[in-house]
């Protein structure tokens, strides 16, 4: 049988819910938001290890700066335009190599780079047409420089190790 509701308290046994006890949850707030600062710094630098520092690299090779430099030389373009473009192998092949390479430094050069290998003779033929081009009182003939530009893209080739 039901118990009977007192009239005198208005609900007899019954009572009204006590109200829940607040938690202070400010230390879990911050303490999350600190693992989302963490979890995000954390991506960003693995982001920039595993894909900015390889594509920055990549596009800052040495034969790679070359060539963007030679290939919107025209072969019938003006001289100085050809004496840049030496200089700019010439530059490319000394920070690859980490020094001044010289025509008698060659064989040292490929074997401390072996991917540039079968690039030997052409390497050879490089610089003799550097020492015409800059020794010499004839110009350097459009066929050599078409061949020199050939040449600077089969050395960022070799680079990339595509070659």
């Amino acid at each position: 049988m039901p118990v009977e509701v007192s009239p005198r308290r208005g609900l007899g046994e019954l009572q009204p819910d006590a109200a829940p006890l607040l938690i202070d949850t400010r230390f879990a707030r911050w303490r999350l938001v600190v693992y989302g600062l963490i979890a995000l710094v954390s991506l960003g630098y693995l982001a920039h290890v595993y894909i900015g520092l390889p594509w920055w690299t990549r596009a800052h090779r040495p034969f790679t700066l070359a060539w963007r430099a030679l290939r919107g030389i025209a072969p019938d373009g003006a001289e100085p335009q050809w004496r840049e473009a030496f200089h700019r192998l010439h530059a490319a092949l000394n920070r690859t190599a980490g020094e001044v390479v010289f025509e008698s430094g060659i064989d040292r050069f490929v074997a401390a780079q072996p991917r540039f290998e079968h690039l030997r003779d052409d390497l050879v033929t490089f610089f003799e047409q550097s020492r015409r081009e800059f020794f010499s009182q004839q110009p350097t003939a459009r066929a050599e420089r078409a061949w020199l530009i050939g040449f600077c893209r089969r050395c960022r080739d070799a680079e990339r190790g595509s070659a």
